[in-house]
């Protein structure tokens, strides 16, 4: 790779797709599809020909997200091609909730190209897959796509400096019928190119603050009866619900407090400087216990 030829691999081209849709059993799912073309220069690179995909599912075990499709192909030269194929795949137990998909790309070696591909379905719609552009070797092109019917609104967050190269939203009418009702459907296109490599640089928080990626969160879905669930709130309702829920109720517990103030602190008014020196007491009595604790 000219412009850096020290890098162990080049992403020649990755591409991302995420839809809601309905599968076989007509239950609204999430369809993620990874695509990729990945060059590999030096040995150090081949980890990236191994592939390890987390399958999520509830406690019961009766909601779970699944591999439906993997397939790769090597290319080297002189050489005849060699594919793999979702038979390939073999899975491990990672945790109650966690099953790790593992399948590894056939006769990697220095100056292999690859392509792969594989698609994932998963009942939770409440975490919409984001994207990652920027890897920590070059990308020439990475491309993310997403179609989201109305009625599910998220927040979509760009982190990172790189600008999109293109964007392009278009809608999809009547896209999703569920029984009585449809919906239409927002498409988006988002585009980058030519995306230098990520180096975690001294002093440098968690990467993922920096890395160039999109990210969603759920804000509101609206059955096709009309009825609106929010899941993103304003501060407001975060205050409300700290206060009414079972996570806020010690809060409320006045006398709980004192007992861990002194007498001189609790007996003053209440306001701002009270709130000061409950602030200032409770940081004075931390570095007291963290000096005990560095003994």
């Amino acid at each position: 790779y000219e412009e850096d030829p020290e890098v162990p691999a080049l992403i020649i081209y990755e591409r991302g797709e995420a839809e809601i849709r309905e599968d076989n059993d007509d239950r609204l799912k999430i369809f993620y599809t990874y695509k990729a073309r990945i060059k590999i220069f030096d040995k150090s690179a081949f980890k990236y020909a191994t592939f390890v995909i987390p399958l999520h599912s509830n406690d019961s075990g009766n909601s779970f997200e699944k591999l439906i499709e993997a397939k790769a192909i090597s290319f080297n030269v002189g050489e005849s091609s060699e594919g793999m194929s979702i038979k390939d795949v073999y899975y491990e137990d990672y945790s109650k909730n966690t099953r790790l998909a593992k399948f590894t790309i056939p006769k990697v070696k220095e100056g292999t190209v690859f392509d792969v591909e594989y698609t994932t379905t998963s009942p939770f719609l409440f975490y919409f897959p984001g994207w990652k552009f920027q890897n920590d070797v070059p990308t020439l092109q990475s491309e993310y796509f997403t179609k989201i019917p109305a009625n599910y609104r998220y927040n979509g967050k760009l982190v990172g400096t790189i600008p999109f190269d293109s964007h392009v939203s278009d809608i999809e009418r009547r896209c999703l019928t569920f029984g009585t009702g449809e919906a239409d459907c927002g498409i988006d296109t988002y585009v980058m190119k030519n995306i230098p490599a990520f180096k975690k640089q001294e002093y440098m928080t968690s990467e993922e603050n920096y890395i160039s990626q999109i990210q969603y969160e759920l804000r509101e879905t609206q059955n096709f009866n009309g009825a609106i669930q929010k899941y993103s709130k304003t501060w407001s309702d975060v205050d409300h619900e700290f206060k009414t829920m079972d996570i806020g109720k010690q809060a409320r517990k006045e006398k709980s407090f004192e007992k861990l103030i002194p007498e001189n602190i609790a007996a003053m008014p209440k306001d701002i400087e009270k709130a000061k020196a409950i602030y200032y007491y409770l940081q004075d009595r931390m570095m007291v216990k963290m000096k005990f604790l560095a003994m």
